[in-house]
């Protein structure tokens, strides 16, 4: 962790698409959380327990040291915004029915000294527990500004 502020917030581009936060505890631990609106029509809530491998690319290169992988643990909530025909993974077939699942987030983020950003690649497979046991898959690209 080269950039020296704990906490970043922006916006990651996928599924979900969501606005961002992430506070380190320490070099190698930190939380995120996201809260978004799906492509498939629900709001999504994610939270994120990650552990990060600074100096993973024993490089001399600066942007491989700038390079971060993570890997962690962490919990989904979704609310449907519209009736389906069938259940899905987040929710049931009504608007407003809601679903609960655990999701293993893997990630890189390149986080130069200066300007204090964070851009990042995340794949976050995962289970859906409620309203049906079942793998879900999450993912996207990302930015986030470290205040």
């Amino acid at each position: 962790m080269l950039c020296k502020s704990r906490i970043g917030a922006g916006i990651v581009l996928g599924d979900p698409t969501a606005l961002t936060m992430k506070y380190f505890k320490d070099k190698q631990i930190a939380f995120d959380a996201g809260l978004g609106f799906a492509i498939s029509n629900y709001f999504i809530f994610y939270g994120d327990y990650l552990y990060h491998y600074p100096g993973a690319f024993k490089q001399k290169e600066p942007f491989l040291m700038q390079l971060t992988p993570y890997l962690g643990i962490g919990g989904i909530a979704a609310i449907t915004t519209n009736d389906r025909s069938q259940n899905y993974a987040y929710y049931g077939r009504t608007s407003g029915s809601f679903g609960l699942g655990v999701r293993v987030p893997l990630g890189l983020e390149w986080r130069p000294k200066d300007p204090s950003i964070g851009v990042f690649v995340e794949i976050a497979p995962g289970i859906s527990i409620i309203p049906a046991t079942t793998a879900i898959f999450t993912g996207g690209i990302g930015i986030r500004y470290y205040f």
